[in-house]
């Protein structure tokens, strides 16, 4: 076994390992806003590379991982909460309540307050 062989794990343990890092940065600060400055600040690389990096190890861009993120959470405070929707949005890290309702409608194929009808029916049967 040479040389070459021997780095390819550690390369690999090291880009898993950051992207952990970076998974759990947007996990602790979804609720506020992220720049990808702050993120890339956390992995030590620049925006730019953080976006080609993100998008290799998971296929999809870092943007539509953090929205995927605060959607997830939010279906979770509409399932659990009678909070209102536009209250939802807001601390889930979405700051325009129209761009909330269009990702979510698109994603789930239902409005936010669809969503929670739905799922308040489906705990009563």
């Amino acid at each position: 076994m040479n040389k070459a062989d021997l780095s390819i794990p550690q390369n690999n343990s090291k880009n898993f390992e950051r992207l952990q890092v970076i998974t759990t940065y947007i996990s602790l600060h979804y609720h506020e806003k992220i720049t990808l400055s702050d993120i890339s600040k956390t992995v030590y690389i620049t925006p730019q590379h953080l976006c080609r990096f993100f998008k290799n190890m998971t296929t999809m861009s870092i943007i539509t991982y953090i929205n995927h993120y605060r959607l997830r959470q939010a279906c979770h405070l509409l399932e659990t909460s009678n909070l209102s929707i536009t209250t939802i949005a807001l601390m889930c890290g979405f700051d325009n309540v129209s761009y909330f309702n269009r990702l979510f409608k698109g994603y789930f194929h239902c409005t936010p307050r669809h969503f929670r009808i739905t799922s308040q029916n489906s705990k009563h049967l």
